[in-house]
């Protein structure tokens, strides 16, 4: 499996070099791809680092395309429109989703990556505590009292604000 490195500690020439690698391989250039390619490399430490970052890389990229003397007059002015548009991207709700399930990827990697290391330890024989907190453990244990359904009954006798209240917690 291949390792994926997170956005917030890599160089901004490395970032600037696979920016170019997908501009050479893309007929359809827009911020919202780049950003999705950067997404599907790269891990996001948080939404906030990764919008500020992500905003600094394609503007100084869409810089340098524009100021490269190799660069043609459509391709400055398509860089030119797509830099202008860089803060709306970034700001929309697609970029939200997308950050947000980069984020939620990388937990669940997490997740089963320690779920996986747990059950190899409990299978070598290896003892180790479980890395849970008093606060955890309280919430672990009266999660399991709690039964995995409501009853009719027993929303039978309640007001209305009760019966919100009631259907909130399961």
């Amino acid at each position: 499996m291949e390792i994926q490195r997170i956005l917030e500690d890599i160089e901004y020439n490395v970032l600037k070099t696979f920016l170019h690698q997908k501009l050479t391989a893309v007929i359809e250039w827009s911020n919202i791809f780049f950003i999705e390619e950067i997404s599907k490399e790269f891990l996001f430490a948080s939404q906030s680092t990764a919008k500020e970052k992500i905003r600094d890389l394609l503007s100084d990229f869409w810089d340098e395309v524009i100021h490269d003397p190799k660069s043609s007059e459509s391709i400055r002015k398509k860089a030119t429109r797509l830099k202008g548009t860089i803060k709306l991207v970034i700001d929309s709700r697609p970029m939200t989703m997308i950050i947000n399930g980069n984020i939620q990827r990388q937990s669940r990697q997490i997740l089963r990556d320690d779920l996986v290391q747990q059950e190899y330890d409990a299978l070598s024989g290896v003892h180790v505590q479980p890395s849970i907190t008093n606060t955890d453990q309280e919430g672990l244990q009266e999660s399991s009292k709690k039964r995995k359904y409501l009853k009719k009954s027993d929303l039978r006798n309640l007001t209305y604000k009760y019966k919100v209240a009631k259907l909130n917690e399961y």
